[in-house]
């Protein structure tokens, strides 16, 4: 059984699909979410469509309306958000109708507008008690979920008079190789729900004991995805036959995917005076308390260097060597390996629902993988991290394009 055709709800109203219906929605629906970037968070994600209007234009189309798609067979969510940019024009092909081109972003775009004033975090403060710092500073209506991080690692003091919830998040996740996530998920009868998730930052390599090898099954173990909110059996890994993907995959080697010098930043808020910010501390990786050797790097591929924003405490000699080695051998990366540029899945009606929920559905794919185990894809076998996708409902099946990472 293929994933099929989808429910669009929009300011709590299922759109139907029969030209019949006072209001179907019409085949296109397309999803887009992720970026193509190993350092940026992913931006908020989207879906874009249209529907016919007959008579009058109903109330509950309004910009800022919720709205929701979800797999009626599963339940599971693949968009939640909120209605953007609304357009509207006569149907020259349908009488009396009225063509609306609408827009919905999720809403990770409302909270990339939502700033904490005053910020004042205490130094020397668990992870946990950071993450419920965060926690309790989201706008009304919002849920933060996942990983607390490592609490033996402490966050340091920050003191701001205004600072955007959104770069002391990322920080937070900086500090122990996370992401956030945008997981907000739309039910029928219930409405749209925010949701944001912290969850371990896409690897540079699938570690062995998470990962189930497709080309012997079981024999490596059961791949992981680290997500505390994914749904019992959904493992977030699809695993793809030859016949599913198109043929012609491009790859390539590029300069950004190498990273050869890494500069650790944190904030400190020592500062005695209430109304002066956190002051920036940078340690560049070749000095102490890092005091590792680049310089053989630099030689061979040039100086490219990524700065890593966290809000590590840097006081504590031990905890802050340890954890910065670990974060700067982590993005540091010259191994330059075959990437694939993007993959087609042209039918979805050759697959089967769990794979293609997977990688759609708003719980797991912000953590999501492929594996295509036929070795004729030369010069690598992708088994990848998934960056960004599109998605697109036709009418009949599911078209969807992949951006990459690696092979890994």
């Amino acid at each position: 059984m293929s994933l099929g055709q989808p429910d669009l709800y929009i300011g709590g109203q299922l759109m139907q699909t029969e030209k019949a219906d006072p209001r179907p929605a019409l085949a296109g629906l397309r999803i887009g979410w992720g970026n193509d970037s190993r350092l940026d968070m992913d931006p908020p994600s989207t879906l874009a469509g249209q529907f016919l209007i007959r008579g009058a234009m109903p109330s509950w189309l309004e910009v800022g309306a919720p709205v929701g798609l979800v797999d009626p067979v599963s339940a599971r969510c693949l968009f939640a958000g909120n209605l953007a940019p609304l357009r509207a024009a006569a149907d020259e092909s349908v009488r009396d109708a009225l063509r609306v081109q609408f827009t919905a972003t999720s809403p990770l775009a409302e909270l990339i507008k939502h700033k904490v004033s005053p910020v004042v975090f205490d130094n020397n403060t668990p992870s946990a008690t950071r993450f419920n710092s965060l926690a309790v500073r989201m706008p009304r209506g919002w849920e933060l979920t996942g990983s607390t991080g490592y609490n033996w690692v402490n966050q340091t003091k920050q003191q701001y008079q205004s600072k955007e919830w959104l770069t002391l998040a990322e920080r937070f996740c900086r500090s122990y190789m996370y992401r956030y996530h945008d997981t907000s998920y739309y039910t029928p009868g219930a409405g749209l729900f925010k949701r944001l998730t912290f969850s371990p930052d896409r690897g540079k390599t699938m570690p062995e004991a998470y990962i189930e090898d497709p080309i012997e099954p079981g024999a490596l173990g059961v791949w992981h995805t680290f997500n505390s909110i994914r749904p019992a059996g959904a493992s977030g890994l699809a695993t793809l036959p030859n016949a599913a993907v198109r043929t012609g995959v491009e790859w390539e080697k590029t300069p950004e995917d190498m990273i050869t010098d890494v500069l650790l930043t944190s904030y400190n808020g020592f500062e005695p005076d209430p109304d002066k910010d956190s002051t920036e501390w940078d340690f560049p990786m070749d000095q102490a308390p890092v005091s590792y050797d680049n310089s053989a790097l630099q030689d061979a591929y040039g100086i490219r260097q990524a700065k890593i924003e966290t809000s590590l405490t840097a006081y504590n000699s031990a905890a802050w060597a340890e954890i910065a080695a670990t974060l700067v051998d982590y993005w540091l990366d010259v191994d330059n390996k075959w990437r694939p540029t993007g993959l087609q899945l042209p039918d979805s009606r050759v697959l089967g629902t769990d794979p293609l929920l997977n990688l759609l559905a708003v719980d797991t794919r912000g953590a999501a993988a492929v594996a295509v185990p036929d070795a004729d894809l030369a010069p690598g076998l992708i088994r990848s991290f998934v960056m960004a996708g599109q998605a697109t409902w036709t009418g009949k099946k599911w078209i969807t394009d992949l951006t990459l990472g690696r092979t890994l």
